[in-house]
């Protein structure tokens, strides 16, 4: 049983891994080249893709880690997407305003898609990363 766990845990790591590493990339891409017509359909769709990729498997992950109060895990992954959707756009506002740049708002999604893929991997690498996969019966 923790052999299984620990596989289906490394499966589910990596699966948010893949659009979070390729995010802040896309993002800094837009900054760049959104200002064209193609480049800016183009990115739109990835990032679209790579967004929604990342948040399902951000839902999946707090489900499966809740699965003994699903009440409370399907609570915990709505406040995160919300605190996200309200907090991101907010930021991006602010750096925008503050430069006078709209590219601002995409840097500031850049940045924060970097910070995600640094806590997806500190949360790896971290000595309660494998304690909490022990901890499950």
């Amino acid at each position: 049983m923790t052999a299984a766990g620990r596989a289906g845990e490394e499966v589910r790591r990596r699966g948010l891994l893949v659009p979070l590493g390729l995010l802040p990339a896309a993002w800094a891409a837009l900054a760049v080249g959104g200002a064209r017509p193609v480049p800016l359909f183009a990115l739109a769709l990835v990032l679209g893709g790579l967004s929604f990729g990342a948040g399902s498997a951000l839902v999946n992950r707090i489900l499966s880690r809740t699965d003994r109060a699903p009440a409370l895990g399907g609570a915990a992954a709505t406040v995160a997407l919300n605190a996200g959707a309200f907090a991101g756009p907010l930021l991006a506002a602010a750096a925008a305003g503050a430069t006078g740049d709209h590219r601002a708002a995409v840097w500031t999604s850049a940045v924060l898609a970097v910070l995600a893929l640094v806590v997806l991997v500190a949360s790896r690498t971290g000595p309660t990363a494998s304690a909490s996969v022990d901890a499950r019966p």
